[in-house]
């Protein structure tokens, strides 16, 4: 069963027009009206499709066709809200993609024998309440006292929507997601499509670094108490211990502010945020310890911000993915995902699978960003043929 090459790329540069400015700058936060003429946009699409449309409390977009009774939900998705100054490929085209799968059933009039979903999830992206809002509403893991639910009531979802937006996750046979790589592996190592074996895991600190402030000419440098000089310490250490734990781990710093912020004064307190992340959790465990063993001083405060844990792919899912590629001659790789998506909430609940496509010199969350459409239509046509694997044999 073929899916339509021109309709993918038609419908993702359709998508990329809402949100952009007169200068050409693609900014689609959830919640914003450019985030809801999409949503509206995108279920006129479902329904052309021939799916049944509803949208939930939360801005989930979810298409439904009907199956045998019986059998699980199989679910399709990903996500149309982008960061700011966005490219037109995060997000849009597992959700463009899995529309096709829809069509391309409703042409070749097959049914499938489990029902089949497809689901464009609200706030992946984190940038207005927090990342995988929309996937973790669904699988009902949002409490009415946390910050999530606090944050969505000051724009106007207060916490019955957020409520009826959970599904019965007992009715999930098993969700699948296609994605653009947003790394260079796949470009470098000259493959078609990446096989997500498992998406790391990651925690994010607030590290507070004490000093004290004095004139930067008058004070001798024996003399000095420079919150910063600690700081960059730590922030060359820090990395270098990942590495040595494991070789996979990253870890980055990627925010600091100098405190009082001026050049004649040595700086008093420094600010810093640092983001740690791998595929084993006991490598995350030991940087952890480290960092709070050999820094956690009385001149020093580190506050955990984020924990998530690694979410592995099913095994027999990535088999199916890999027969798929197989069928069709394309080559693969198996890959770990360094970046969170919605399949990290629904690995929570039921079993996953990932499809990555090249990104065009590994760029992502930026205007630059960009996938060949030869290779987004290569990841349509693998999302179709693993769905009709898991619907024919099972996940």
């Amino acid at each position: 069963m073929k899916v339509d090459e021109n309709y993918v790329r038609m419908k993702i540069e359709e998508l990329s027009c809402i949100g952009r400015d007169d200068k050409g700058v693609l900014s689609r936060l959830a919640y914003s009206p450019s985030f809801w003429k999409s949503v509206h946009w995108l279920e006129k699409l479902m329904k052309e499709a021939g799916l049944t449309v509803t949208i939930d409390g939360v801005g989930n977009v979810i298409g439904s066709m009907p199956g045998e009774e019986g059998y699980g939900d199989i679910i399709l998705g990903s996500h149309i809200d982008t960061v700011l100054n966005a490219g037109s490929f995060d997000g849009a085209v597992g959700v463009i993609a899995a529309v096709e799968t829809a069509r391309a059933l409703r042409r070749e009039k097959k049914r499938l024998r489990h029902p089949l979903k497809i689901i464009a999830f609200a706030e992946e992206e984190g940038l207005v309440i927090s990342g995988l809002f929309g996937s973790r509403a669904y699988i009902g893991k949002i409490e009415a006292y946390s910050q999530d639910s606090q944050i969505a009531s000051e724009i106007g979802i207060d916490f019955n929507q957020i409520r009826n937006s959970a599904t019965d996750v007992s009715k999930i046979q098993c969700y699948l997601e296609l994605h653009i790589e947003q790394g260079g592996v796949l470009e470098k190592n000259e493959k078609d499509i990446g096989i997500v074996t498992a998406i790391v895991g990651y925690e994010r600190y607030k590290i507070t670094i004490h000093g004290k402030e004095n004139h930067a000419g008058t004070t001798p440098m024996e003399f000095r108490d420079d919150a910063l000089v600690k700081a960059a310490k730590m922030i060359l250490d820090l990395p270098q211990k990942a590495v040595e734990i494991d070789k996979e781990m990253v870890c980055t710093v990627g925010v600091i502010k100098a405190y009082p912020g001026a050049c004649n004064t040595v700086p008093g307190k420094v600010i810093m945020e640092v983001d740690m992340r791998a595929v084993e959790e006991s490598s995350i465990e030991k940087l952890r310890k480290y960092m709070y063993s050999y820094y956690c001083e009385k001149d020093m405060e580190i506050q955990q911000e984020l924990s998530e844990p690694p979410a592995r792919m099913n095994k027999k899912i990535q088999e199916k993915i890999e027969a798929a590629c197989k069928k069709q001659g394309y080559s693969y790789h198996y890959m770990p995902s360094g970046a969170a998506h919605d399949t990290t909430a629904m690995s929570l609940v039921t079993s996953c699978g990932m499809i990555f496509i090249p990104s065009i010199g590994g760029i992502s969350h930026s205007p630059k960003e960009c996938t060949a459409y030869e290779d987004v239509n290569k990841g349509t046509q693998i999302l179709m043929d693993t769905l009709l694997l898991l619907d024919n044999f099972g996940q």
